[in-house]
């Protein structure tokens, strides 16, 4: 799992289309589509109804919606902490927009501009260390 596929599954979410995601995010329709499928089959769970004209979040779909607009907030304002402290700036606590409910408002605020940067994306995962000596892999990024 990595950044891109939960920007891109968060844009899905938000537009209820494949098609108007990926001209928010100015990516072909069929890169979404095959990375969040990939988020799914990592997952190993529907994320999406993809049976209507809009795109529905799936129950879980709207839990992992929800953690992964937290996630993207947080690379955000991680981001944003080294950009200040590399140029100097004081860093402050950092008050991401947030709905009433306490959920963050929009994945706007992670520019798309940052998921397409050169820096290589970095792997996430959830496995434990023993998961490996059960037959699991182990996702730690390499050096190489």
């Amino acid at each position: 799992m990595d950044i891109r596929q939960l920007t891109y599954f968060v844009e899905v979410a938000r537009h209820r289309s494949f098609t108007r995601a990926s001209q928010a995010l100015y990516v072909s329709q069929p890169s979404i589509s095959r990375a969040i499928k990939s988020l799914e089959d990592e997952l190993g769970a529907t994320l999406l109804d993809r049976s209507e004209r809009d795109v529905q979040l799936t129950d879980i779909g709207e839990l992992v919606n929800e953690r992964a607009l937290e996630i993207l907030c947080s690379v955000r304002e991680l981001e944003q902490f080294v950009e200040e402290a590399v140029a100097g700036v004081p860093s402050k606590p950092a008050s991401p927009a947030r709905l009433p409910d306490g959920r963050a408002a929009s994945v706007a605020a992670v520019p798309a501009r940052r998921v397409r940067a050169s820096a290589p994306l970095r792997s996430v995962s959830a496995s434990s260390p023993n998961q490996k000596e059960a037959g699991g892999t182990n996702h730690e990024p390499s050096d190489t």
